[in-house]
């Protein structure tokens, strides 16, 4: 059976994050529904020793697997501006956040565009012993520290963002819609909510690894964009949404 070109997109992150895509979505004339799955409060780094003594005199590179991470370093912005330190940043939005921030290129970025590739192309740049800083989340996987440390590199994980569900109310969507997410702990936080939906929404996830939780959620038709742009997000949905047999 075919299934019915949805004509609504449910965009799961925060408003803010949503503002570039609803405009060039409402302008194209598709209708959009805000839902946000999570909302982040900031916990600020600015140069504390960590829990296990290390000092940032040590760090020889920082490493950022979500754009969210950025704006809780912003204490630490001059020092990072001069240099000296190597910048990562998992995939193509996070570069962009980085550089924007920081007014500086990122010297690597996640191959392919997950907390395991770009803790690969870390491994290859220091060597073994070097002090990673990971500006993460409350919530942040494992795969970037797990991989640095079996290449004998040190990470120092310090969370500069929380990650919370707000209340969510089950959504009474009147068609089937395509819903687009960021994580996987958005993922969780909507399906939790919405138990129901996985049997005719469609799903489009910024990266792999949030396409991979969807699949495990039981989502029927992931889609994954080409990079976590807003434009490339609007081109995808776009895409799906005028398709006759997506």
């Amino acid at each position: 059976m075919a299934v019915p070109t949805p004509g609504l997109v449910v965009l799961t992150r925060e408003p803010n994050d949503n503002r570039v895509l609803a405009e060039r979505l409402s302008r194209r004339g598709i209708r959009v529904l805000e839902y946000p799955c999570l909302e982040t409060v900031l916990i600020p780094y600015a140069g504390e020793p960590s829990s296990r003594g290390e000092s940032w005199e040590e760090v020889q590179a920082v490493a950022f697997t979500s754009r969210r991470g950025v704006p809780g370093l912003m204490p630490m912005a001059e020092r990072i501006r001069r240099g000296g330190l190597l910048l990562a940043a998992v995939g193509e939005g996070t570069r962009q956040a980085v550089q924007e921030a920081f007014g500086r290129p990122c010297d690597t970025v996640g191959d392919p565009p997950t907390g395991g590739g770009l803790a690969r192309m870390l491994s290859r740049a220091l060597p073994p012993g070097a002090l990673v800083f990971h500006a993460c989340g409350s919530l942040a996987l494992p795969d970037l520290a797990r991989g640095l440390e079996a290449a004998g590199v040190r990470v120092w994980e310090q969370v500069v963002y929380e990650t919370r569900r707000p209340r969510l109310e089950p959504l009474a969507l009147p068609e089937p819609a395509l819903l687009v997410f960021a994580s996987p702990s958005a993922v969780d936080a909507f399906w939790d909510a919405n138990p129901a939906h996985e049997r005719f929404a469609g799903c489009l996830a910024i990266g792999p690894t949030t396409a991979a939780r969807l699949a495990e959620r039981g989502c029927r038709a992931v889609f994954l964009a080409a990079d976590p742009s807003p434009e490339a997000l609007a081109v995808k949905m776009e895409t799906l949404l005028f398709s006759e047999d997506w």
